[in-house]
């Protein structure tokens, strides 16, 4: 199997996850936002103050588009990638 660059990055990028704390602050975000609380800063420091701005301005999302949603958010690297996702969302 020839093992591309992207593939690569994709490789180091899943080896910085710890999934089981992932996955705890994901369903506790999504549990967040449908009570209608806004997401904590403190609580949720990989989101950018612009992703919690989007997030707590668009609570009527529907129950799968918001985890489709929050899921790329919350595993972006950077903020200038969730600003990019956010973009593209708002088209």
């Amino acid at each position: 199997m020839i093992e591309t660059g992207g593939y690569q990055k994709f490789l180091r990028r899943a080896e910085l996850f710890d999934y089981g704390t992932f996955q705890g602050q994901f369903r506790s975000l999504l549990e967040d936002l449908k009570a209608g609380r806004p997401p904590s800063p403190e609580k949720y420091s990989q989101l950018s103050p612009e992703a919690i701005k989007f997030l707590t301005e668009n609570p009527n999302l529907p129950e799968g588009e918001l985890s489709i949603i929050c899921f790329y958010l919350f595993t972006s690297a950077k903020p200038g990638d969730q600003r990019s996702i956010i973009e593209k969302i708002k088209k």
